[in-house]
């Protein structure tokens, strides 16, 4: 496999992580949503993310990749973060912290992985749907901040 199909490859499962992570996440947090306005901020998150991996799967069906998701110990120990973080304080006002933290750090690591793939010629189909998705995030963690006020 040529170098640009195997960073190519790499980036799309990366994104594709990124956006399940991000759904199992918003997942966890819902049920300890108490403001309404939030709550249907943070289901319309939950909407763009599974939109954006539905694009992502069909655009990994496309070229023949898998999609992956993440292991299930990633996904525990996310689930424990978060239970964890909400034992002491379970205010609307730090889970927004949370959500905006996590989306952050979400979006850091998919453009490190952007850059370093785009660098080692990934294609740009592959690129452009990652930057969206880091947009997004971006955007989204841009609108959770209204509610750490």
């Amino acid at each position: 496999m040529d170098k640009s199909k195997v960073k190519t490859e790499e980036l799309l499962c990366e994104t594709y992580r990124n956006l399940k992570m991000g759904m199992d996440n918003l997942c966890n947090v819902t049920p300890k949503i108490d403001d309404k306005f939030m709550l249907r901020e943070v289901t319309g998150q939950l909407s763009r993310y599974a939109g954006y991996c539905e694009k992502c799967e069909s655009l990994m069906h496309r070229m023949s990749i898998d999609p992956k998701s993440p292991s299930p110990v990633k996904r525990a120990m996310a689930k424990g973060g978060i239970i964890a973080n909400t034992i002491v304080d379970d205010s609307d006002k730090h889970i927004a912290e949370m959500i905006v933290r996590g989306t952050h750090m979400g979006a850091d690591e998919l453009e490190k992985t952007m850059r370093t793939c785009r660098r080692d010629g990934c294609s740009e189909e592959a690129a452009a749907f990652c930057s969206g998705v880091i947009e997004c995030e971006r955007e989204n963690a841009g609108r959770m901040t209204d509610y750490t006020v």
